[in-house]
């Protein structure tokens, strides 16, 4: 299991080119404007397709029934910032 900067970090082009077709923003618009669960929602949908060997948009709509709690288990927690004020996960930014 990754935390969701690791497979952030892992993104192929294609992968990136899905996710805006399926939630209509890039990957940098997701994280740059604060919408933490939607780009969570978006790289559990490349954890599901990778696992389960189907198509991203499939998984996005998976995902999409899941609980927060269910889309929060596929992801290992991200380590304490070591300075919270300057964040060093992608994730952590917005919060």
């Amino acid at each position: 299991m990754k935390t969701a900067t690791e497979v952030i970090e892992t993104l192929t082009g294609f992968d990136e080119d899905e996710i805006e077709k399926v939630c209509g923003k890039t990957v940098e618009a997701l994280t740059s404007e604060g919408r933490q669960l939607k780009l969570i929602r978006a790289l559990s949908a490349v954890v599901v397709s990778r696992n389960e060997g189907i198509k991203l948009a499939e998984a996005f709509k998976r995902v999409q029934g899941m609980a927060q709690t269910e889309v929060s288990a596929l992801f290992e927690e991200e380590p304490d910032e070591p300075f919270p004020d300057e964040p060093e996960s992608l994730v952590g930014k917005g919060s």
